[in-house]
């Protein structure tokens, strides 16, 4: 019986911290493409204005 109290802590012990990191692993990869695709779409838009701008000068 102890046993088993024993393995179960262990099993949830493991669990909890080898998913932890995963999760963590897909909110930062998640948030630095979020990022990314910010920094690309302001990008984008101040490429349109000048080359908008050099046409109308």
């Amino acid at each position: 019986m102890r046993e088993k109290g024993i393995s179960s802590t262990k099993s949830s012990f493991c669990n909890r911290h080898v998913r932890k990191p995963c999760r963590s692993f897909g909110r930062r990869c998640n948030r630095l493409v979020k990022e990314q695709r910010a920094r690309f779409f302001i990008f984008r838009r101040c490429v349109t204005m000048l080359m908008c701008w050099n046409d109308s000068n």
